[in-house]
């Protein structure tokens, strides 16, 4: 969640600063923060069926 709070708070500089290099990088943040959203979904998902 740090990734995603780090990531809006870049966005909305962004915007305010008209700087690209910001908007990129949160970009970038919520993409990592995507895969480990995914990663511990699949691994919930594989404790369940286990059970």
């Amino acid at each position: 969640m740090d990734l995603y709070d780090e990531a809006y708070i870049l966005q909305l500089e962004s915007l305010e600063d008209m700087n690209q290099d910001k908007m990129k990088r949160s970009l970038e943040l919520i993409a990592e923060g995507g895969k480990y959203w995914k990663e511990a979904a699949a691994n919930i998902g594989e404790k369940q069926n286990k059970l």
